[in-house]
């Protein structure tokens, strides 16, 4: 599939399969104890779903009503890198009536472990809006693992995100002892990113869709943030997307107006961990 990137980087904030309290998923081909295909109702990316084998695997979803996905990500997957993805979109939970196709390659996967692609034209029938939603994962596709794993699948549109600068920060939550005599004892944790961004004299149309994206999200709803969307480089693809919230405490964007028809926008990113 040929897809459709967008001209610069993005924000994705409502999540069809998460935040419409009406989607449901509907099957699975396989689900493991405590790791019910339930799991993917919930934005916690610590609550996966899980497969008994490695064989292929199906996951329809409902909506609540017909979209068109212009994102489609993978969180916390532990597919391997060159494998086939298939997304399907139909009108039933069969899959069988006015059936559209989307045939999608993985790459190798970051510490952000999150997996994205825009769709472009369908491989084989018509982008257009279905209610029902399948993701495809390949038999053996997470390499030597027994199994498949997916800790959020993600179903959404996007807001273009105009980038004039922005500083990654590693953070660190690890906690360390230190005893009398100088010895550290380490409680080892992860590291996780904050991203600042700066949009400098955006148009005013762009600056009112991201006032109202921010509006949907507020601090507390996941959101998606494609810093390089507008890239198929793997390793920007790979290190440049994050599965995150918006701001720090109760502020999660600051506008300000430098013309009268240009806004500026900072903008915190922090990077989801649970």
């Amino acid at each position: 599939m040929a897809e459709s990137l967008p001209n610069r980087g993005i924000i994705s904030t409502y999540n069809l399969v998460v935040d419409d309290i009406n989607a449901t998923v509907v099957s699975a081909t396989s689900e493991k104890n405590l790791w019910r295909k339930e799991n993917l109702r919930d934005q916690r990316r610590s609550k996966r779903w899980r497969s008994t084998s490695a064989v292929e695997q199906k996951i329809v979803v409902r909506l609540s009503a017909a979209a068109l996905p212009e994102v489609f990500a993978l969180v916390d997957s532990n597919l391997a890198a060159s494998q086939t993805v298939t997304l399907k979109g139909a009108d039933d939970a069969a899959m069988t009536t006015n059936v559209a196709s989307w045939s999608l390659t993985t790459y190798t996967q970051s510490m952000r472990h999150t997996l994205r692609w825009y769709l472009g034209a369908a491989d084989s029938g018509t982008a257009s809006a279905r209610l029902y939603w399948e993701v495809t994962f390949p038999a053996s596709g997470a390499g030597s693992v027994s199994y498949h794993e997916l800790g959020v699948l993600w179903l959404g549109a996007h807001v273009d995100l105009v980038i004039s600068s922005l500083d990654r920060s590693v953070i660190d939550p690890s906690e360390i002892a230190v005893s009398d005599g100088g010895a550290r004892y380490p409680d080892r944790r992860d590291t996780y990113h904050e991203t600042s961004i700066d949009s400098d004299a955006m148009p005013e149309a762009d600056s009112w869709a991201l006032l109202d994206a921010l509006d949907s999200a507020g601090g507390t709803r996941h959101v998606i943030v494609d810093l390089w969307a507008s890239s198929s480089d793997s390793t920007r693809k790979a290190n440049g997307t994050y599965y995150a919230t918006l701001g720090g405490g109760e502020g999660v964007g600051q506008f300000s107006r430098s013309t009268p028809v240009h806004d500026d926008l900072s903008l915190l990113i922090v990077e989801a961990r649970a």
